[in-house]
């Protein structure tokens, strides 16, 4: 009976010694484990926080490709008014057939007069006029102003598409960013003051309103900078191409590419076309808005904060578009659609299989070598115009192409997740 008392007594210290190894073991296990379930339930929240996150910047991309889409129509309208080749066209057709039917464009290339392209007709023709004025014109005038305003249609719809595109993604982005960050942060705020919160709220709602109306100014002047633009540029490229030209694949593209060279030197980074830069415009943009001023009621103490946090997102939209990345951005949209463009003429004009079981070398040899009237061209360009100006983002290719470029995603993924900047936006 003794020997176990004596036992402890003389092992006392290595039992205290193990005793408090195992005291020690079970609390840091105990708190090692505690540390873990927090840190699991950490990552649990900032998983589903990430999920929230990405779930809503994807509806965002949604919502930007939709309402490019709706502005559609508003933007290609009065540069097809502005140009009216399908009336010129009739013209053409009336002058030889004296009756509406229609004739394809290479079957009214009936006289040597037009082989010489006119120098002047274009810089002389009202378009807001066109349906009396071209009827007075001789057939050699009505073939240069068809060729000019077709290639120059077609030009104008692919940049102001793409500038709608880029500055659409890039209105909701800045909205959506700011949406979720105050999302995130009425979360500890709600329910305290009533009053302020929805205050706030109705500033918020104010604020997005006025800065997305800001897409009036490409709608409604930015888009006639650049048509006039690409139409000069154009009358020069092809002052010595005729409707009889016959031009290659090869010959085509460095067609175009001349002219958006030219383009491009006039416009830089497109700043003007796509947002006003002096108050006055500003000014003319926000009263444009009818809808916001007739609906938004409410104190000069809620009025007051409007102004600031909407010179913050112009500011910010203006940082973005003069910023090198958005340069890239605006480009590749661009590219996008003048290679949609030209493989969709390729594949109607300079691909034929000469024998049922062609091999691809030769059907590329063929491509190649292929020259098609200027004439035919404008037919298949017309008919592109039209493709690029349908208001529906699922079955408009060119929306389609655009708003799949990878460049714009990863922009879009920059704007959305800069929580930074200057805070208050």
């Amino acid at each position: 009976m003794g020997g176990f008392p004596s036992f402890v007594h003389r092992h006392k210290r290595k039992i205290t010694a193990i005793v408090g190894v195992a005291a020690a073991s079970y609390y840091a296990f105990s708190y090692l484990k505690s540390k873990i379930t927090e840190i699991q339930a950490q990552l649990a929240i900032t998983r589903i926080s990430r999920e929230h996150l990405w779930r809503r910047f994807e509806q965002n991309q949604q919502d930007a490709s939709f309402t490019a889409a709706a502005l559609l129509s508003s933007l290609a309208d009065p540069i097809f008014q502005e140009l009216p080749v399908e009336q010129i066209t009739h013209d053409l057709q009336s002058k030889r057939t004296n009756s509406t039917r229609p004739v394809e464009l290479t079957q009214l290339l009936v006289s040597d007069d037009v082989s010489v392209a006119s120098n002047s007709t274009l810089s002389v023709i009202d378009h807001s006029a066109a349906d009396t004025e071209t009827t007075r014109l001789t057939k050699k005038e009505l073939w240069n102003l068809l060729k000019v305003a077709s290639v120059a249609r077609v030009i104008t719809l692919i940049y102001c598409t793409a500038l709608l595109v880029f500055f659409t993604r890039l209105q909701l982005n800045l909205l959506g960013r700011r949406s979720y960050v105050e999302a995130v942060q009425s979360l500890g705020d709600e329910g305290n003051n009533l009053e302020a919160f929805q205050d706030h709220d109705a500033v918020s709602t104010e604020v997005n309103r006025q800065f997305l109306t800001f897409s009036w100014w490409l709608l409604n002047k930015g888009w006639r900078n650049i048509l006039h633009s690409v139409e000069s540029s154009t009358k020069i490229v092809l002052e010595r191409v005729t409707p009889r030209t016959e031009l290659s694949l090869e010959d085509f593209n460095s067609l175009i590419h001349d002219i958006r060279k030219r383009i491009d030197d006039n416009h830089g980074n497109f700043l003007a076309d796509l947002l006003p830069l002096i108050e006055s415009d500003e000014k003319l943009v926000l009263e444009s808005n009818t809808a916001s001023v007739n609906e938004f009621k409410s104190s000069p103490e809620v009025e007051a904060q409007i102004k600031p946090l909407l010179v913050l997102l112009l500011d910010e939209a203006k940082d973005l578009i003069e910023s090198p990345n958005a340069s890239s951005v605006m480009r590749a949209l661009i590219d996008e659609g003048f290679n949609l463009l030209l493989s969709n003429l390729q594949l109607q004009y300079y691909y034929t299989i000469e024998a049922e079981h062609a091999v691809d070398d030769r059907i590329s040899e063929v491509a190649d070598t292929k020259t098609v009237k200027l004439a035919s061209i404008l037919a298949g360009i017309t008919r592109q115009s039209h493709e690029i100006a349908i208001s529906n983002e699922r079955t408009n290719q060119y929306l389609l192409a655009m708003n799949g470029t990878p460049e714009l995603a990863a922009f879009s993924a920059v704007i959305y997740s800069n929580f930074e900047w200057k805070k208050a936006v």
